[in-house]
């Protein structure tokens, strides 16, 4: 029986191809069910930690206000300390870092980068920092799905595309919302829409979702939220506001770009 490195260059000549392959899907729903994993082991630690401390999971009114502030303080320290063991320079970190890389190395992400999203992460959330999972939720994605295009040696286009499907994958199972997450990854990371990107990546926040949905239940993080019918009358200043912001937004991203041109080469 052939082992089944020997299939390998068959399997890298076919991902060259920019094509809807059952390969690249198979492999899409792999690489999301292992940042599903990650996810599920980044919350459960989260759990876990405060379950020391709180009552209910990230409740933290339970906490006499006199030592409620000792927490982000703690976890401050404990960062730093961590920052200080895997070296600075490796806590480029988020959903910004995670767009830079799938741009300028197909969304291939560094280990200690991942090491100090993942433990920082946690005693960020855990110490109840005024933080999101959506940042460690995309990069621990974007790392545990393309480490399996790494793993393989496939072409950069399959591992960017892995890459997108870990995202996917990480946000559904991070939140409960895979359609979310889906667009998330096609309109913000990727920035296209092509069939042979949008399956793999749809297949991939699917498996996300019905992982974290075996482990934490059916129950949506953002189902608490009131959904609100508009008349037709709001639509005219809707469409006013978001004219005006997406100016405002103009600007500031001009602007922003000015500041990091001028400040560049100051040894700050």
């Amino acid at each position: 029986m052939r082992r089944w490195q020997d299939h390998l260059p068959a399997l890298q000549r076919r991902l060259a191809i920019p094509q809807t392959s059952l390969q690249l899907c198979l492999l899409g729903m792999l690489g999301g069910l292992i940042a599903a994993l990650l996810i599920i082991l980044f919350r459960l630690a989260i759990i876990g930690i405060q379950g020391f401390f709180l009552q209910h999971s990230d409740d933290f009114s339970s906490i006499s206000a006199e030592y409620r502030w000792l927490l982000p303080l703690g976890g401050a320290a404990l960062i730093g300390l961590i920052a200080l063991a895997t070296g600075y320079k490796h806590y480029r970190l988020g959903i910004p870092f995670v767009i830079h890389r799938i741009k300028t190395a197909y969304g291939i992400m560094p280990f200690r980068n991942t090491l100090n999203q993942f433990f920082g992460g946690i005693l960020a959330l855990a110490s109840g920092f005024s933080v999101g999972r959506e940042g460690p939720s995309v990069h621990l994605g974007a790392y545990g799905a393309s480490t399996v295009g790494r793993y393989l040696q496939l072409p950069y286009n399959s591992v960017r595309i892995l890459a997108g499907c870990g995202i996917a994958a990480a946000i559904a199972a991070s939140f409960n919302t895979p359609l979310a997450a889906m667009i998330f990854v096609m309109e913000v990371v990727l920035r296209e829409y092509r069939i042979h990107v949008f399956i793999p990546v749809m297949l991939a926040s699917v498996v996300g979702a019905m992982a974290t949905q075996l482990v934490f239940g059916h129950d949506k993080e953002l189902a608490a939220l009131e959904i609100i019918s508009l008349s037709v009358w709001h639509f005219p200043y809707l469409v006013l506001c978001g004219v005006v912001i997406g100016a405002f937004a103009w600007l500031f991203n001009r602007n922003l770009m000015r500041m990091l041109e001028l400040f560049k080469k100051w040894p700050l």
